[in-house]
């Protein structure tokens, strides 16, 4: 027999064999028999009275009629499928990739019911072993009437139901019922004519609620041609865009209650939501993004602008709860916050959510909008690589200067690795200063500008466990500009020189250098040396901060350069908490002195006020060499430019 007609009979059998099996099982007997070896087979009854037939169509389709299916012992419904009629096409490029995709399903008189217990075995499981990691098939186009699609998971709280109905051309699809214990309900719209071969694209009206978050898409869905594709008008709001990872796969950080709306289309593997606005929080929100699923892990990539971007609205981002909370997580976070003695946040990074893709962000806000903060503008750019988050860099512009971070978030390993970089360029005194006083009345705004950085490293989920365990260090500095004569009086206590100012007016200090470094270990920030240095007055600062536990245990030291009258210059403490500071002065001092002010005010009163003048006087600092030991400590030594020089 030649090689030509071996192939031909080859052929043949491909072709014959299928056609004889289902002659075989279309007939009462062949209907008893395949019944008798699928209930053996899966070891649940299963009863087929009706037909099954392949459709002349693209992709694959089978016809299948009069077809029950047992359900698992212990199931809710007797049986997890009894099929009317049902039409089904598999999609051939998931089949490849050995993953179950139904990109058409109708059923007619037709219920499936599919669950999962409280130990995670599925009823479409039909081995003994457990089957906790496997996942119902992805579901595309779907059809059904006088039909109902269920879906129940116990252990996650998932309990769907779907209903179809038609009347006339017109199918329906209600759903209802709990998706990860959150309220679910689903309502949507097509064509019944959509489900025919010779429709190209099927108009589709959608709309899904769960819990905070709603969704409404219209638009249309190719049917035809493969892959499927999709173009909709998209409107989503929700309380919390971390909400969205249960529904759509994408690890969003927490936000501020958002609304947004666009033009969402899907082709091969990829969503793009192009040419989007809205809101999130009070800060308008405009940009575009794209949601690749054609890669392992799908990749987000977006760009994001704000003409003005509250500062109160990137709160979530860190752990902070919204200004007004919408769902229940976000109340009870607000309530332990208000509830609890520390202000740094320690909502952690789920690690999971991270894992399941990669990123790359940017998001600009041209006007930061905040009551507190000397704040100007906002960039972020944001990369997540295989568990690598890096943001270089996350800048404010501030005070006419920058604050710019470069953070990296290292998953990879556990715990958690962190280090930050932090620059502040050229802030402008006045800026950060604004308001300082503002109660004595207009006194003299401060000039010049200042600059420094701080370097971090750390562990933790969370920025409360980061700073907790941190270590680095941090240096500030400044040469020349000026300060209000009044606020360094008032620091001083001088009595005397303040009520003067107070009556005839500010004038400006000169300032001859300002030299801050600190020294971070373990989450304990120690001051190194700190030191503002006037042309009236000399003030040192030492004492530590504790971000573990947020206490404060600070001193303040002026030294006027020249003796008043009524100086009462003593040491200020500074302890409590981030939360609630205190602010105190040393009694010692100032007690001694009065009680002596006391004693010899009745012999002679103006001896009295001998007692508060200073015996001795505060000294030029040498700035030079103070602000060169700030950079050798910060290791910053070939940035000059990091301490300005102002005139």
């Amino acid at each position: 027999m030649t090689a030509k007609k071996i192939l031909s009979w080859l052929i043949a059998a491909l072709v014959l064999i299928p056609c004889v099996l289902l002659a075989a099982i279309n007939v009462p007997q062949g209907r008893v028999l395949f019944s008798n070896l699928a209930t053996r087979g899966i070891g649940r009854s299963v009863t087929f009275t009706g037909h099954v037939y392949p459709l002349l169509s693209w992709p694959p389709a089978l016809h299948v009629s009069g077809l029950a299916i047992a359900n698992a012992e212990g199931g809710r419904d007797t049986d997890m499928v009894r099929i009317g009629t049902l039409e089904i096409a598999m999609g051939p490029k998931a089949l490849l990739h050995g993953k179950f995709h139904i990109r058409r399903l109708a059923l007619v008189d037709s219920e499936i019911h599919l669950e999962r217990d409280a130990n995670g075995k599925a009823n479409w499981s039909f081995s003994s072993a457990p089957s906790s990691g496997s996942q119902p098939p992805s579901l595309g186009l779907l059809y059904f009437e006088n039909s109902t699609l269920s879906y129940l998971d116990v252990a996650q709280g998932t309990d769907i139901t779907l209903k179809g109905t038609t009347e006339g051309d017109q199918f329906s699809v209600t759903g209802g019922g709990k998706h990860l214990g959150k309220p679910f309900a689903l309502k949507g719209q097509m064509t019944a004519s959509c489900f025919s071969q010779h429709v190209d694209y099927c108009p589709l009206d959608v709309t899904m609620t769960v819990g905070h978050t709603s969704l409404h898409a219209q638009g249309k869905l190719d049917i035809i041609k493969p892959p499927d594709s999709a173009d909709f008008q998209v409107d989503i709001k929700g309380a919390d865009a971390a909400e969205l990872f249960p529904l759509f796969g994408i690890a969003l950080p927490p936000t501020a209650p958002y609304h947004l709306a666009g033009h969402l289309t899907y082709a091969d593997g990829k969503w793009r939501f192009d040419d989007f606005k809205g809101k999130m929080g009070e800060s308008d929100l405009k940009g575009n993004a794209l949601w690749d699923t054609s890669v392992n892990p799908p990749k987000l990539t977006a760009t994001v602008l704000s003409q003005k971007l509250r500062f109160a609205d990137l709160g979530p981002l860190i752990g902070l709860t919204p200004t007004t909370p919408l769902s229940d997580e976000q109340k009870n976070r607000a309530a332990q916050r208000q509830a609890s003695p520390y202000i740094i946040p320690d909502l952690p990074l789920d690690i999971s959510k991270l894992s399941s893709m990669n990123a790359d962000v940017e998001f600009t806000g041209k006007q930061v909008i905040s009551d507190k903060l000397p704040l100007d503008d906002f960039y972020l750019k944001l990369s997540l690589d295989n568990l690598l988050m890096k943001l270089t860099p996350v800048r404010f512009g501030s005070a006419g200067g920058t604050i710019s971070t470069d953070m990296t978030i290292d998953a990879r390993q556990t715990p958690v690795k962190d280090h930050a970089d932090i620059s502040f360029n050229h802030l402008a005194l006045g800026g950060l200063l604004h308001g300082a006083g503002s109660s004595l009345g207009n006194i003299e705004p401060a000039t010049g500008d200042i600059g420094g950085t701080l370097t971090l490293s750390g562990e933790g989920k969370s920025l409360h466990e980061m700073l907790s365990h941190a270590d680095g260090a941090a240096g500030l500095g400044m040469e020349g500009g000026s300060v209000s004569n009044l606020l360094i009086k008032l620091l001083s206590l001088d009595i005397a020189r303040s009520l003067g100012f107070l009556l005839t007016g500010d004038k400006p200090l000169a300032i001859r250098c300002v030299a801050a470094t600190f020294d971070v270990k373990q989450g304990v920030m120690n001051t190194d040396s700190f030191v503002v240095d006037t042309a009236d007055t000399n003030i040192q600062a030492s004492g530590a901060v504790n971000l573990h536990n947020e206490a404060l245990a600070l001193r303040i030291i002026p030294s006027p350069k020249s003796p008043t009258l009524l100086s009462l210059r003593s040491p200020i403490d500074i302890g409590g908490t981030l939360k609630k500071p205190s602010v105190t002065l040393e009694k010692g001092p100032l007690a001694a002195r009065g009680a002596i002010a006391t004693g010899i005010a009745a012999l002679a009163p103006v001896a009295a006020v001998a007692a508060f003048i200073e015996p001795g006087m505060g000294k030029d600092s040498d700035c030079p060499a103070l602000l060169s030991y700030m950079h050798a400590k910060t290791g910053k030594t070939t940035k000059t430019d990091e301490i300005p020089k102002n005139p």
